[in-house]
Parts: structure tokens; C-alpha cells; sequence
């Protein structure tokens, strides 16, 4: 039975096994790809001249110099969007929309920082798509930012929290190499200052 589920907006396609999970630019076609390298990158957020962040994958069929890419980027609502209203309250911050995103390079240069997050050498083959399964089984899709409307950072670094609780980046390794740039805010100049990581909320009670 296909499970893909087309759009109006031709970059867009939905996956039934994915709940809530936007899948962009045909990253639906490389989720079974291996992972070669994975990347923290923080860069600018357009709309609210500050810092977004996301996790770029790049693939194993590939290179960071010329290569392909699926980044994970949890945006928030616009809007017109309905709110994630199964969880019974009422959003004080946006509720979050989770982006799979497939780029036809290895990781953008359009970034403040960046830093490698290890992979666990005993894991053996690590896909996209292994990711992808781990996020909804944990129902990590369903996100309200914070009142100050602030989040990504918090949602990432939760990631790669249990990244390496599932043996898939190294552990303590990978943590410690995000902290060395995750809690700091950044300007296009390059300063940064620490920053405390404003947290959103993750809506499933048994996450």
C-alpha cells in the first residue's frame, strides 16, 4: 500500500507512517541512504533576525565538499496552521512544524557556527530514515515553542540527546562537541556570547 501522500505544493509530500512530519525538496526518495557525517549548524533565522538552528545529515553517497544532504528543522507554524489541539490546551508559544529537507549539498555555508557530531563507530549503517522512525515513535514532532517564541535550539540539542541514547552518534562525544557552540547566540559577525537555552515543550506526556 503507498503511503506517500502528495501535494498542491510540488516540494511537499506527507508519509502516513510519518504523522506530522513535512517531507521537503524529495527527501522522501533518500530516507533509506546511509549517513555519512552529521553537522550542528547554527545560521540566521530570516524572519526574527536571530539564531536557527538545525542538524544537517550528510549522506554516505556523498561528500560535504560536493555533496547531498536531508537537514532536520523544526519551524515554527505559520499562523493559518492548525495547532497541535489533540494535547487539550490552549498554544501560549507557536506550536512547532517538523521539516525533513533534502539538499543537493553537503551542509550549507550560510551558517554562524558548525560543529561535527560524531557517529557511533558500533552502530554500523545509520540512515535517514532510522532517525525519522526514532523522532515518531518518540512523538518528538509534536512541539510548542516557548512564550518567547523561541525553541530550535532546545529541540536540537534534545535530538542529539537521544541520538546517543539509541547508540546511533557516540556518546558522551556527540554532546560534547554541540556544547561547545549550542549554548552560545551568534552574530554574522562571528561574536557570540553564552546564551541559557530557552526550552519549549514537547506535548506527548510519555515523551
Amino acid at each position: 500500500m503507498d503511503t506517500i501522500r502528495y501535494t498542491q505544493d510540488p516540494d511537499l509530500v506527507f508519509d502516513t507512517r510519518y504523522p506530522e512530519v513535512n517531507l521537503r525538496q524529495g527527501a522522501h526518495m533518500y530516507l533509506d541512504e546511509a549517513i555519512a557525517e552529521v553537522y550542528l549548524v547554527c545560521g540566521n533565522d530570516v524572519i526574527n533576525d536571530g539564531n536557527h538552528w538545525r542538524i544537517f545529515f550528510v549522506l554516505a553517497s556523498a561528500s560535504v565538499a560536493d555533496g547531498r544532504s536531508i537537514h532536520i528543522d523544526m519551524l515554527k507554524k505559520n499562523p493559518g496552521e492548525p495547532a497541535h489541539r489533540e494535547y487539550g490546551e490552549p498554544p501560549i508559544g507557536p506550536d512547532g512544524s517538523l521539516h525533513f529537507v533534502y539538499k543537493k549539498y553537503g551542509v550549507t555555508t550560510a551558517r554562524f557556527a558548525f560543529v561535527d557530531l560524531p557517529l557511533s563507530a558500533v552502530a554500523g549503517r545509520v540512515t535517514v530514515r532510522m532517525v525519522l522512525t526514532m523522532v515518531v515513535q518518540k512523538r518528538m514532532q509534536y512541539y510548542r515553542y516557548s512564550p518567547g517564541k523561541n525553541g530550535c535550539r532546545f529541540w536540537m540539542r534534545t535530538l542529539i540527546a537521544e541520538l546517543q541514547n539509541q547508540g546511533l552518534l557516540q556518546s558522551p562525544a556527540a554532546m560534547v562537541a554541540a556544547d561547545q557552540i549550542i549554548n552560545n547566540v551568534y552574530s554574522a559577525t562571528g561574536i557570540f556570547q553564552p546564551v541559557e537555552i530557552e526550552e519549549g515543550k514537547f506535548l506527548d506526556p510519555n515523551f
